[in-house]
């Protein structure tokens, strides 16, 4: 579902895609035009690729940039304060730029639940060097649980705790059926990886490539990046265990991405 904004709303939409420069995300129309081919791949626009003036959102061209054809019609989203926007437009093709005129309609999505990190998933898979934990080669995907807020500031021990304490095997309908690992808890510093069973073994202080997909509305942010697995935590009755890997290589641009999303304001660091 989707809501209209209001004149004043979308005044205000139009001054923060220009001041702070959100990452924009053009995608197929869901109109499309019999006279020009709308399908391509997604392209995402960063901060630093386009800039606005009036009510147009001004691409200026480069040696490599990425062209969509003229007179495309386009479906652009982006995020304000977690809550996804969106608005029908064109691609024009301009002398020296490519212009996306901002609509008069702008759209705020409604959402029932915290449906855009539903499907979350993290691939962990060893590094192929001496130092990297070898005797486990391995890639585990790992996946979110309902039961568990993934995305929410505070103290990732009260995770690790809940985890221990809580009852998988009441709605587990397969017997000894191997669950995958569980995504805990995730900010921009660390993933907190939770795996029930002996099957999935991390080694600490070994350093381990992420694979990271969050789904969003229109599109699906992949973050891969290496992290080490800086502490490991134990439940003394079962063979439950708590790994804590911490990222090392983050591009600044997803850094951004997940604070913003985990304390819904702006990363300035």
């Amino acid at each position: 579902m989707s809501s209209l904004l209001s004149r004043i709303e979308r005044e205000l939409l139009i001054k923060y895609i220009a001041t702070e420069k959100p990452e924009l995300v053009l995608k197929n129309s869901f109109e499309t035009s019999d006279s020009v081919s709308v399908v391509f791949e997604p392209l995402s626009l960063t901060s630093d690729s386009y800039f606005v003036q009036g009510e147009n959102i001004v691409i200026p061209r480069k040696p490599h940039s990425r062209v969509l054809a003229d007179g495309a019609e386009v479906l652009v989203s982006f995020f304000y304060k977690g809550r996804a926007m969106f608005f029908d437009s064109t691609f024009r093709h301009a002398k020296s730029d490519f212009i996306v005129p901002i609509n008069d309609q702008l759209f705020k999505l409604l959402e029932q639940n915290n449906g855009i990190y539903e499907y979350l998933t993290c691939i962990i898979s060893p590094l192929n060097d001496s130092d990297s934990g070898t005797e486990n080669l391995f890639s585990r995907k790992c996946i979110v649980n309902e039961n568990f807020l993934i995305f929410r500031s505070g103290d990732e021990l009260k995770s690790v705790q809940k985890f221990f304490a809580f009852d998988f095997e009441s709605g587990n309908q397969i017997q000894n059926r191997v669950l995958p690992p569980i995504i805990l808890y995730i900010c921009e510093k660390f993933i907190l990886i939770g795996s029930q069973n002996e099957y999935s073994k991390f080694e600490k202080d070994y350093v381990y490539q992420l694979e990271i997909s969050i789904p969003q509305v229109f599109i699906t942010r992949k973050i891969i990046c290496k992290a080490n697995c800086s502490q490991v935590f134990n439940d003394d009755e079962s063979f439950r265990k708590c790994f804590k890997f911490e990222f090392i290589d983050l591009k600044p641009e997803d850094k951004r991405f997940i604070y913003e999303k985990l304390y819904g304001k702006k990363y300035n660091q």
